[in-house]
């Protein structure tokens, strides 16, 4: 099986690319204000903080330990027409209407634009992972989450991480492919890229990583 490298379509806020071209500090140019939450879910971490930037709804979240920083995630809650540039559909619980091609018309979902896992061997991806989906549960997102799963250190594929906490792509032989490779031990190939989404018989999977 031969696959194609596909072209991603990052649906992000204006918040996000902005911070992405700068490659400034969100905290400072953003203004975005700290508040405390609850850390008893996270037992590898001393200090979880949230940072919002509340004119577009978009999260910040550091996952810390003492001045350690162990991971970071970003996301926001998207809705409404969109386009698939790759082959594949979403599920109807992802869909207000017939997907029509490469045509989508979406119901509210998180997408999170950009996971890092600082810090290896504390599950500080898997942790942040949960929390975008506790506030999509929480929201009117309902669980869903989309994301354009593609190598930032070209190093590592993020794709069989992502596929093993229950998300799948749009793309049947992708998910064939990633299953192989987490079996076999072979690397994911680094120019595949895809967007995945994370089915609803697969949000209790994810809860309980």
């Amino acid at each position: 099986m031969t696959l194609m490298p596909v072209r991603k379509v990052h649906i992000a806020t204006l918040a996000e690319n902005y911070a992405r071209r700068s490659h400034f500090n969100l905290s400072e140019k953003l203004r975005i204000q700290p508040l405390s939450v609850d850390t008893a879910e996270f037992t590898n971490a001393e200090k979880f903080i949230l940072k919002r930037v509340t004119l577009t709804g978009h999260k910040y979240y550091e996952l810390r330990k003492n001045s350690t920083l162990l991971g970071t995630i970003n996301y926001g809650k998207q809705e409404g027409i969109e386009f698939l540039e790759e082959s594949g559909k979403l599920p109807e619980y992802y869909l207000k209407e017939t997907q029509r091609g490469k045509r989508i018309n979406l119901k509210p979902y998180i997408h999170v634009s950009d996971v890092q896992a600082i810090q290896k061997g504390v599950r500080a991806g898997t942790k942040l992972m949960q929390q975008a989906l506790l506030d999509s549960i929480k929201s009117s997102a309902g669980g869903r989450i989309l994301l354009d799963a593609e190598s930032l250190d070209n190093m590592h594929s993020p794709v069989p991480f992502y596929f093993k906490l229950g998300f799948r792509s749009v793309n049947p032989e992708i998910n064939e492919l990633a299953a192989r490779c987490i079996n076999t031990g072979l690397e994911f190939p680094l120019d595949i890229g895809t967007k995945m989404y994370l089915p609803k018989e697969n949000i209790e999977h994810l809860l309980n990583y």
